[in-house]
C-alpha cells in the first residue's frame, strides 16, 4: 500500500501539491509589500498567488506604472491581490477602490485590508457594467469565475448590485483616476461602455483581461478603445496590438 503523503510529494504539478498539503483552510500569505488571506486548495491560481507566480507579466507591468499618490480602480477584485499590491505602492497619499460583487470574496478582501492596516483602500460590493441596478451574478466553480454573463458551468445565481464606472466616478466627485484594472469574466466591454466619460476625462492606463466574448463584441470593443484614443499591447507580446480572446493587455492613452 502506498503512503498517501509520498503520493502527494510525487505530484507532477507543484501548485496542486501546495493546494493538497494546505488542507482547505484559509491562511495568511506574505507577498511583495502586503499580506493576504487565501485558500490555496481552491485552485492552481490561488496557489500561484500564494507563491508570487500568478500573472507575473501583469504584476511587473503594473509595478512599472504605479506611483505614490495615484488613484487606482480594481474592477473584479476577487480576493484582492491586485488591490493590495496597488495599495502597497501608492502609499498613504494614494487611493485604491476595489470593486467585487460576491459577498464571500468581499469578506476575505476586507480581512486582508484590515490585516495590512491599509486606510486608503475602499471596497465597493458591486459589479460594474453599462447600466446600474441589480442583476444575477452567475456562480462559477472557482471564486474568480463568477460572472454577469451566463457560464457553461453555471452553479446558480445570486442577485447583486450593479453600477457603472461613470456613476461611481461622479459619486466620488470626479477624482483623477490613474490606473484601472478590469478582470470581469466576459463583461469587459460593458464596463468600458459604462465608463466612457471617465476614460475620456482621466485617461488612465488600463490593464484589461479579455475573455471569449464573441467576435462581434470584440470588434466593437476594439473600435471603442480606438475612438477613446488607446493603444493596445498584449502583456506577453507587445507586437499584438488588437484585442484577442483569453489574453491580458495594457492599454495606454495617447
Amino acid at each position: 500500500m502506498s503512503d498517501p503523503d509520498t503520493a502527494l510529494l510525487q505530484s507532477d504539478d507543484p501548485y496542486d501539491l501546495i493546494g493538497q498539503l494546505n488542507g482547505g483552510a484559509y491562511r495568511v500569505y506574505q507577498r511583495d509589500g502586503y499580506r493576504i488571506w487565501l485558500n490555496v486548495s481552491e485552485s492552481r491560481d490561488m496557489a500561484k498567488r500564494a507563491v508570487g507566480r500568478y500573472e507575473p507579466d501583469k504584476f511587473a507591468a503594473l509595478d512599472e506604472q504605479l506611483k505614490a499618490g495615484q488613484t487606482v480602480f480594481d474592477i473584479g477584485a476577487n480576493k484582492g491581490d491586485f488591490a493590495l499590491f496597488a495599495a502597497s505602492r501608492v502609499g498613504s497619499t494614494g487611493c485604491v477602490v476595489a470593486f467585487e460583487p460576491h459577498p464571500d470574496n468581499v469578506g476575505w478582501l476586507r480581512k486582508s485590508v484590515a490585516l495590512n492596516g491599509f486606510q486608503t483602500v475602499t471596497i465597493k460590493e458591486t459589479a460594474l457594467a453599462d447600466t446600474a441596478g441589480e442583476a444575477p451574478l452567475h456562480i462559477g466553480p472557482k471564486s474568480g469565475h463568477h460572472a454577469l454573463e451566463p457560464l457553461s458551468r453555471d452553479r446558480g445565481t445570486i442577485t447583486v448590485t450593479v453600477d457603472t464606472l461613470d456613476r461611481v466616478w461622479h459619486e466620488l466627485r470626479q477624482p483623477t483616476i490613474d490606473i484601472v484594472k478590469i478582470d470581469v469574466e466576459g463583461a469587459e466591454d460593458r464596463v468600458i461602455a459604462g465608463g466612457r466619460a471617465m476614460l475620456a476625462e482621466c485617461r488612465p492606463v488600463i490593464f484589461l483581461d479579455v475573455h471569449d466574448i464573441g467576435s462581434d463584441r470584440l470588434t466593437a470593443l476594439n473600435a471603442t478603445l480606438s475612438d477613446l484614443g488607446y493603444t493596445i499591447a498584449a502583456l506577453d507580446d507587445p507586437d499584438i496590438a488588437t484585442l484577442l480572446p483569453d489574453k491580458d493587455y495594457i492599454l495606454i492613452p495617447q
